[in-house]
């Protein structure tokens, strides 16, 4: 819905480029959200993820107006060469 993707967009705007962390590409599908990302070094691309996915996970809840867990189940990565 156009709320719940406005939303998405500010969150990933804010929180697109951090510590070495970068959000090159994103789409958002019906169930489940896809992104490449780049970033310094395997910690840098870890916490920058993590970091992503709460601001989205509270901007989310915040139109909601709930509390809880956004996410069902942790990110699949996969390393593109």
């Amino acid at each position: 819905r156009a709320r719940e993707y406005a939303v998405l967009r500010a969150a990933f705007a804010a929180g697109c480029e951090r510590f070495g962390f970068r959000l090159v590409h994103y789409a958002v599908l019906n169930d489940h959200l896809h992104m490449l990302v780049e970033g310094s070094g395997r910690e840098a691309l870890v916490r920058g993820l993590q970091g992503l996915l709460i601001r989205v996970a509270k901007a989310l809840n915040k139109l909601w107006g709930r509390k809880g867990s956004v996410f069902g189940e942790r990110y699949h990565d996969r390393v593109l060469k």
